[in-house]
């Protein structure tokens, strides 16, 4: 019953309901599941609390239970929003030391995180790791690494990424054309760039 609740309440965006939930459980002694902690954990990575979410992860693996990658992918969200990429990438390790396999979920959370706070050499190596998995970018991961190479006003990345992008037949958007083009319009590539806002 408890589950449900703090999954209805995530869900409502209710997240102090969500956490006040969770603390209940401890005070009618009634024992958490995987599902308890990640439904916590994504209330968590909803308000961006990195910190807690983190904290939870913890507490869950001294209860004895085994983080999924549900866990690590709730997690490495929050680092996003909470812009710690550092730990976003050690979850990436760990979940793979724990015999968990990273999905796209896992590294769109990582490049996002590098991207947002500057590091993007990291979230180019997060990106070109995604590509040789056996998993395939999505439009969420090549508008993170191009916003990536906008930012450093990389352009000759940029267009390296979108030409990648138009061959993996995903439909370009709005957002990676126009930082394409910003990035090529710095860089002086402006017949480029006014080609890519046609």
């Amino acid at each position: 019953a408890y589950n449900k609740a703090i999954h209805a309440s995530v869900r409502g965006r209710r997240l102090e309901v969500a956490l006040g939930l969770f603390g209940e459980v401890f005070c009618r002694r009634l024992e958490p599941t995987l599902v308890t902690y990640n439904t916590t954990i994504s209330a968590c990575e909803k308000s961006g609390n990195a910190e807690l979410a983190l904290r939870l992860l913890r507490e869950l693996q001294t209860r004895q239970l085994k983080p999924d990658i549900i866990s690590y992918n709730s997690v490495a969200s929050a680092c996003e929003k909470a812009l710690r990429p550092d730990d976003a990438i050690r979850l990436l390790r760990e979940a793979r030391s724990q015999g968990l396999t990273p999905d796209r979920i896992t590294y769109n959370a990582i490049i996002s995180a590098c991207e947002k706070a500057g590091r993007v050499e990291d979230a180019l190596a997060m990106f070109q790791e995604l590509r040789s998995s056996a998993l395939e970018p999505d439009i969420i991961s090549y508008s993170a690494a191009i916003t990536a190479c906008e930012k450093a006003l990389w352009w000759r990345s940029a267009l390296d990424i979108l030409r990648d992008m138009l061959q993996s037949r995903i439909s370009l958007d709005v957002a990676c054309c126009t930082s394409v083009a910003s990035a090529c319009a710095v860089g002086g590539l402006w017949e480029v760039a006014a080609g890519l806002l046609v």
